[in-house]
């Protein structure tokens, strides 16, 4: 594969006919700006350690002070493009494989330990509440003018008096009423 058929940014193949990378999404038109910001080590001290773990490949030394100026600026995927980039021209090199795990596992930590909680949203409790109280006083108005009104269709043979019966007070004396004359 020629190295314009591999992202410059994730290192994965791509299609010539796709407008954007299918791992990291970088789109066709932005791959050779891409290649010119990253030819070159964000920091200086990335750079010169990097320099150093190719010059002294098997000194672990050397890859644990790149990994720790990746750290300090945050430049994990540079770092990480170097390995890969190691790994395709030596596919077996089983430094450049541990270094690009153990460079994963430090990236996600940071990534992980930098993370800002996801703020909390305002529960809605109050309103759900207050609504099931004002549904449940309105069914219950409506059953109690249900009852009431039931107890005035219903006639239950007793009569009512007009006026509650006291004891002790004195009967209304009757009217007197006179006869009425006789026609003739």
């Amino acid at each position: 594969m020629s190295s314009d058929a591999r992202c410059p940014k994730c290192d994965a193949a791509r299609s010539a006919t796709l407008p954007a990378c299918p791992r990291c999404g970088l789109a066709a038109s932005h791959a050779a700006a891409w290649k010119v910001a990253d030819a070159e080590a964000p920091t200086a001290s990335l750079g010169a350690a990097w320099a150093a773990c190719e010059a002294a490949w098997d000194d672990p030394a050397r890859h644990e002070q790149a990994a720790a100026a990746a750290l300090a600026t945050s430049d994990f995927g540079w770092l990480a493009k170097r390995y890969r980039e190691v790994l395709r021209t030596r596919p077996d090199d089983p430094v450049a494989t541990a270094r690009l795990d153990v460079l994963t596992r430090r990236a996600q930590a940071a990534l992980i330990a930098t993370a800002t909680p996801k703020p909390e949203r305002a529960t809605r409790k109050f309103p759900i509440v207050a609504l099931i109280v004002v549904v449940a006083a309105i069914a219950g108005t409506a059953l109690y003018a249900a009852h009431l009104g039931r107890d005035r269709d219903r006639s239950t043979g007793v009569r009512r008096p007009v006026e509650p019966n006291r004891p002790g007070a004195r009967p209304l004396p009757a009217p007197a009423i006179e006869p009425a004359a006789p026609r003739r």
